[in-house]
């Protein structure tokens, strides 16, 4: 079974208007460990649209991108948000260039990992995961592969790759 926590349609929503399913419905956090994947979102740049659609999203161990702007970072690991974030988009321009671009991926849940910064010492794997979910997202063990990918949003919510173009 499948959820899908990041709703691409919060791409046109106002910020305070958007949140994932998990926060909308606290009730899930009971059911989460009865799905199998997850449907959730990165923030990246139009820049590696290429490499992204052949080769899936890579971790920054792979790429040799990493931030060096203060925020811990895994490398053996890709980022994934819960709900959709100019910040990140932001983020990703500034640094790569281009337009940014939102790919939507479903993944296992056996392959995520809670954000550090979201976890606490007396949280079990699911609820860890949880509420990492909650805060803001969490990380995929390794590269996501290209068949993961559901659809890739430019910033404006448009769909350019996957689904129905």
């Amino acid at each position: 079974m499948t959820i899908e926590i990041f709703d691409k349609n919060d791409i046109r929503r106002r910020s305070l208007d958007r949140k994932s399913p998990l926060i909308k419905d606290v009730s899930l956090f009971n059911q989460i460990s009865n799905f199998d994947n997850l449907i959730l979102g990165h923030h990246t740049s139009d820049t590696f649209l290429d490499s992204i659609i052949e080769n899936g999203l890579l971790t920054p161990a792979q790429t040799g991108n990493s931030f060096e702007d203060g925020l811990p970072s895994d490398q053996s690991t890709v980022y994934l948000a819960s709900t959709f974030d100019n910040y990140w988009l932001a983020r990703a321009t500034e640094k790569y260039g281009g337009n940014g671009i939102i790919v939507v991926v479903e993944v296992p849940r056996r392959n995520l990992l809670p954000d550090k910064e979201g976890r606490t010492l007396t949280e079990d794997d699911n609820s860890s995961l949880f509420h990492s979910i909650m805060r803001t997202g969490c990380k995929h063990k390794g590269k996501i592969n290209p068949w993961n990918i559901k659809e890739i949003y430019n910033s404006s919510g448009d769909i350019i790759y996957g689904g129905t173009t």
